[in-house]
């Protein structure tokens, strides 16, 4: 099941907040802006400057971030679409994907969507490739996290 936490708009004055949750409103030296996106068969690669992750995804799912990079919409809308048509008729932001996290033993990546509705915050646990293809629709900046892109990243230039 995923995660919701809807965040009060009161939450700068709260004192209780936890110290992971103020990483959603601080992106700090810790993330870098994925500034490369592509994808090859069903093979993802995301990261920035010469260093990338690369990862396997399912045909439906990089079809769905092939489309979105290209901006193109499918014949038939598909779930990520609807998702973007749904934030955009109740005023929704997607501010950012943040992928902060990878699991050696299970192979699996971690990534959180954080949307906006006026004060009214959502951090949202989603698959990365998921979260990839909302922000790729929504042309929302994609955020990994430098420790684990250094770790587990490949030089790809």
């Amino acid at each position: 099941a995923a995660a919701l936490i809807l965040i009060p708009d009161d939450i700068f004055e709260s004192s209780g907040i936890s110290e992971p949750a103020q990483e959603y409103f601080e992106l700090n030296s810790n993330y870098v802006v994925a500034d490369i996106i592509d994808i090859n068969g069903t093979t993802i690669i995301i990261g920035n400057g010469c260093t990338a992750i690369v990862a396997q995804t399912t045909e439906e799912r990089a079809e769905a971030i092939k489309l979105g990079i290209a901006g193109k919409l499918d014949e038939r809308p598909n779930i990520y679409d609807s998702v973007s048509a749904l934030m955009q008729n109740y005023n929704m932001t997607l501010n950012y994907v943040a992928m902060h996290s990878y699991d050696r033993n299970r192979s699996v990546y971690f990534s959180d969507a954080i949307f906006q509705k006026g004060a009214d915050v959502l951090v949202l646990d989603m698959k990365p490739s998921d979260a990839f293809a909302v922000a790729l629709r929504t042309k929302s900046p994609i955020y990994l996290n430098k420790i684990m892109l250094d770790e587990v990243g490949v030089n790809i230039c």
